[in-house]
């Protein structure tokens, strides 16, 4: 069995790869291609001198393959908007299945080793089992409960009438109950805070803390980012499942996508993306 850090180097090499294939293929007779080829060579550069200088394994390189992967998704829903969804551009989207398969790698290669705090049992909901992750009480108690009192107000029940105020462009941290109710932390979270941790009333925010309104059990808990049209329309859901309390489990991919689709009322579960699927 190949250890992360080898699994990681494959699924970065992949990335580099498909990199470049998009952008040679390419049609640069409209500013838009021309863009993204220029990204493509860019974003190249950018993984290459973050694995050189920070590290493989370092935030930095972490945050410039989210932007990468947000921003390809972010290309595959608006040429959605403009031909027929069931056709998207295949180069465009086999890049986008492999940003989100070395996101997935680093993330895993980062977090290795043992759990802690957290409970795991299994739960159906509707013909799937799959697992509820429960932060311990007590350590809840001893180490968070003051700043999630803090947190507390800033935390929203996401549904089709309450998701207007959050905008594109940035991410949220979120808890997907057992009940299958979205929470998120209101406050957006910028790139540069991908790497800092988001603060809020100079607390850091962390899932327990939103976890709180489902008595610290979670199906699944990361960060999602919004894709919406100039008129402010929700037109795709990016979302991991990166955190590092809880580390849930791919089972909750399907169930999530549910969640997501009804609280940003989406036609098509096609535009929801959770990396590592």
């Amino acid at each position: 069995m190949k250890h992360s850090s080898e699994r990681l180097t494959e699924c970065d090499d992949d990335l580099k790869r498909e990199l470049f294939l998009y952008g040679r293929d390419l049609d640069c007779g409209n500013v838009a291609d021309k863009y993204k080829s220029i990204y493509c060579e860019r974003s190249i550069a950018s993984l290459e001198q973050a694995s050189s200088f920070c590290g493989q394994l370092s935030r930095a390189s972490y945050l410039i393959k989210y932007r990468i992967c947000s921003e390809l998704f972010s290309w595959w829903i608006y040429e959605g908007q403009h031909s027929e969804w069931s056709a998207p551009h295949e180069r465009l989207a086999t890049l986008t299945r492999t940003a989100t398969r070395s996101i997935k790698a680093q993330f895993e290669a980062m977090n290795a080793g043992v759990r802690g705090d957290v409970f795991i049992r299994k739960a159906s909901i509707g013909d799937q089992l799959v697992n509820i992750y429960t932060y311990s009480r007590e350590a809840y108690d001893r180490t968070m409960s003051r700043d999630g009192r803090l947190v507390a107000p800033s935390v929203l029940e996401v549904n089709n009438t309450k998701s207007n105020g959050l905008r594109g462009g940035c991410s949220y941290l979120y808890v997907v109950s057992p009940e299958l109710k979205l929470f998120a932390c209101s406050k957006p979270m910028f790139d540069s805070q991908l790497i800092s941790g988001l603060e809020y009333r100079g607390v850091a925010v962390k899932h327990p803390m939103i976890a709180q309104f489902s008595d610290l059990s979670v199906l699944c808990a990361g960060d999602f980012r919004l894709i919406k049209s100039n008129s402010g329309v929700v037109l795709g859901v990016f979302a991991t499942r990166a955190s590092g309390h809880y580390r849930p489990g791919i089972d909750s991919s399907s169930a999530l996508r549910v969640v997501f689709q009804a609280a940003f009322a989406l036609g098509h579960r096609e535009r929801i993306l959770v990396v590592g699927e």
